[in-house]
C-alpha cells in the first residue's frame, strides 16, 4: 500500500542514497540542479528535525522524498517574467526526488498528490515549487498534477546555475 510518512532520523541514510541517485541522473541528464554541493546531508538533517521532510512508502520501500515548508520562501520574494497567482499564505515542495527504481511508474504524481493533500488539511490554498529549466521529467509532472507555470526564480544556492522555473497551484 502506498502511503505518505514524514521522515525520521533513522531513514535519514535511504533519504541521502535516493538524493544521490536523483542528483547523480541529473547530471547524467546534463542538468546541472544539485550539482554545487547543496542540499547536502546537514540539509535534510534539519528538514527531518523540523518535521518538513516527507517520504512516499510502498509497503516498507522508501520510494521518494521531498520537503514541505511553509512560505514566506527567500527565493520567491522575486519573480521575473510573470508573476505569482497570490500573495496568500504558500506552502512550499522543495528537494523533490525519486529512486530509482520508481522512476517512469507515475508515482512521483501519487506523491506530488498525497502532498497536496496534506496541504489542505494544513488549511493553506496555495503550494508552489520550482525546477531547473532543462528539467522537462519534472516539468512534465509538475504540470500533469496541475501546476500553472508563473515566472522565473534565483535559487541562489546554487551558485553556477540558479535559473529555475516557478510554478503554483490554487487549491480548492
Amino acid at each position: 500500500m502506498i502511503k505518505i510518512k514524514v521522515a525520521t532520523f533513522n531513514d535519514l541514510p535511504v533519504v541521502m542514497r535516493i538524493f544521490n541517485q536523483a542528483k547523480r541522473f541529473l547530471k547524467e541528464n546534463k542538468i546541472p540542479q544539485w550539482q554545487d554541493g547543496t542540499p547536502n546531508e546537514e540539509t535534510f538533517s534539519e528538514d527531518i528535525k523540523l518535521q518538513e521532510l516527507f517520504l512516499l512508502v510502498n509497503n516498507s520501500d522508501i520510494l521518494g522524498i521531498a520537503a514541505l515548508k511553509l512560505g514566506p520562501d527567500p527565493f520567491y520574494d522575486e519573480i521575473r517574467e510573470g508573476e505569482w497567482l497570490s500573495d496568500a499564505s504558500y506552502y512550499v515542495i522543495h528537494r523533490f526526488a525519486m529512486a530509482q527504481e520508481a522512476r517512469g511508474k507515475q508515482l512521483s504524481e501519487i506523491f506530488i498528490q498525497k502532498i497536496l493533500e496534506i496541504v489542505k488539511q494544513k488549511g493553506v490554498a496555495h503550494i508552489r515549487i520550482d525546477t531547473h529549466p532543462r528539467n522537462m521529467a519534472m516539468q512534465h509532472v509538475i504540470e500533469k498534477v496541475g501546476f500553472q507555470y508563473r515566472g522565473i526564480v534565483d535559487v541562489t544556492l546554487e551558485q553556477s546555475d540558479p535559473t529555475r522555473k516557478a510554478y503554483e497551484l490554487k487549491l480548492n
